[in-house]
């Protein structure tokens, strides 16, 4: 894809997950089966009132199961865990940080061209001096 002149900002978008499936297995060390990977939807759409949307058919989200305490108070056993829990474990990692909306941003409108783009400097660069491609 061709770099994109006209786009020159990050768009926001607000988005709606739906989630397929949730994958869970069991743990030798207290018996507790816990999620390690969840399958979804992700509909981004634009927040400047164009109503432009993107959809991500078939997202992943994955845990690392060595990371999980299930001993934690905050644990949640898979038989508890409903697709509003799991929605909103996925739109936390989003709002974690702000690659959703680079990425709805590009997958709609284009990458901008990053020789006159300041945010793609940055992010490719990592703050740190623009590296030309």
């Amino acid at each position: 894809m061709p770099w994109n002149d006209n786009v020159s900002d990050v768009h926001t978008f607000s988005t709606e997950v739906t989630v397929k499936n949730i994958y869970a297995k069991p743990i030798e060390e207290g018996g507790k089966s816990i999620v390690y990977n969840i399958h979804y939807r992700l509909v981004g759409t634009d927040n400047d009132g164009s109503g432009n949307t993107y959809t991500l058919e078939d997202e992943m989200i994955c845990f690392n199961p060595s990371q999980i305490n299930t001993s934690n108070e905050s644990f949640i056993d898979i038989d508890e865990v409903t697709n509003e829990i799991a929605e909103d474990w996925i739109n936390s990692f989003y709002e974690s940080n702000d690659n959703i909306n680079y990425a709805f941003t590009n997958l709609l409108y284009g990458a901008p061209n990053p020789t006159e783009t300041e945010w793609i400097k940055k992010w490719f660069t990592n703050e740190k001096e623009f590296i030309n491609i």
